[in-house]
């Protein structure tokens, strides 16, 4: 196996600012998000081309991804693909608790359990239908239940428990699903261009609301004071005590205009948003912007095709072009020429509170985050030449450069 790994290594001048950002950082009360300074990122290329399609991790920090060689598999060194009957694309994916992993396809539908010597295999579990219930287009999601799992097609549910499948039909065509623990959320469509929005249970389905199509569901998240759904081009809705509204937000103009495709919880009342157009977003429970990161910031895409949160807080990211780790429960970040900063460090303080820093080409001052744009550094006046000292007396910052001292 090969592995393709790319790693933004800070460089020297970087490495002295991260430094003197660190003390700053580990000083102050704050999660991750709300630091100054970006993650630190690693990534990982692809061993063959291919586009995820789902991305899960089991317990022991293997990351499946479902694409259209099948299931490939990273243990974070090397890659394993287990192929999909006559070369079927896999589509879904989802881990139960005892760490099984369950495979939708194309007209597929089954799991991964090791042989005999310990190589994954694909187990179908097509032979276990009625021939005039197959899956005749896309599994599109995957949810682990008791005894089994629940495999979301286009107009049947196959609901497989106590090695038995239950069949299900819908009351449309499915067009999106996400689950929130035991609950179940689907966006449906008919014929007539009506759409609907549900919860199904075991018992049957319930309408959350309906109109005119499109109403395509992307993801669903836990909130405190419900569920949050998020709405292709519509945004963020609360559903709650049986109503669903719509949640305003400062982050509404840029969930239409990215298009959120995953979102998950993370460990501190935040969520992590990640977009089609966008790279990824953070927001708080009140749908206020945490942070983000895009192609800018280092990603290799703007595009987030899946997303998982590592036991330890750090996430994981698939591109159309290999994955990203990025470090975001290490408690220093890193400014480097992405932010703002230019030259290398010769020297930083803290004068009044604010951060300057001198470089080889100029003087720099950090400009924290607005909740628009993230914190980055400007350079001060037009001193572009070196500047190599600087000097807090009161309320006066002297500093020395290559041109005198200002």
């Amino acid at each position: 196996m090969k592995l393709f790994l790319s790693y933004r290594y800070p460089s020297k001048f970087a490495l002295c600012l991260l430094l003197g950002v660190l003390c700053f950082c580990l000083s102050r009360a704050q999660d991750s998000w709300h630091r100054p300074g970006l993650p630190f990122l690693w990534h990982y290329k692809y061993e063959k081309s291919m586009r995820p399609l789902a991305m899960v991790q089991d317990a022991r920090g293997l990351l499946y991804l479902a694409n259209e060689r099948g299931i490939s598999v990273f243990d974070g060194v090397s890659w394993e693909t287990v192929p999909l009957p006559n070369g079927i694309t896999a589509t879904a994916m989802g881990i139960d608790q005892h760490g099984i992993p369950w495979v939708g396809g194309d007209g597929e539908l089954g799991y991964l359990a090791p042989d005999t010597r310990g190589t994954l295999q694909y187990h179908s579990l097509k032979d276990s239908l009625p021939k005039d219930s197959m899956p005749r287009g896309r599994i599109r999601e995957v949810f682990p239940i008791a005894g089994g799992a629940l495999f979301v097609g286009g107009r049947l549910l196959y609901r497989w428990e106590n090695d038995a499948f239950r069949i299900v039909e819908c009351p449309g065509r499915t067009t999106g699903a996400a689950r929130v623990g035991n609950r179940i959320f689907l966006s449906l469509k008919d014929g007539l261009g009506k759409a609907q929005l549900m919860e199904y249970a075991s018992e049957g389905f319930s309408t959350l609301t309906e109109g005119p199509a499109p109403l395509v569901l992307e993801t669903a998240l836990p909130h405190k004071e419900g569920i949050l759904l998020g709405l292709r081009d519509q945004g963020l809705f609360l559903y709650s005590n049986s109503s669903l509204s719509k949640m305003e937000s400062t982050v509404d103009g840029r969930l239409t205009e990215s298009a959120p495709y995953r979102g998950i919880p993370l460990s501190d009342e935040t969520y992590a948003l990640g977009m089609q157009r966008g790279g990824i977003l953070i927001m708080d429970n009140e749908g206020s912007r945490l942070g983000a990161l895009t192609q800018k910031d280092g990603l290799p895409s703007d595009t987030v095709l899946g997303m998982v949160m590592t036991p330890t807080g750090n996430l994981w990211l698939a591109h159309p072009t290999g994955l990203t780790k990025v470090g975001r429960e290490l408690p220093f970040t890193l400014f480097d020429k992405t932010t703002g900063l230019g030259g290398k460090v010769q020297q930083l303080l803290r004068h009044q509170g604010i951060l300057y820093v001198a470089t080889t080409h100029g003087l720099f001052v950090l400009e924290e985050d607005t909740g628009d744009v993230s914190a980055h550094f400007r350079p001060v006046g037009t001193m572009d030449n070196l500047c190599h000292s600087l000097l807090s007396l009161s309320d006066r910052l002297l500093v020395g450069s290559s041109a005198g001292v200002f």
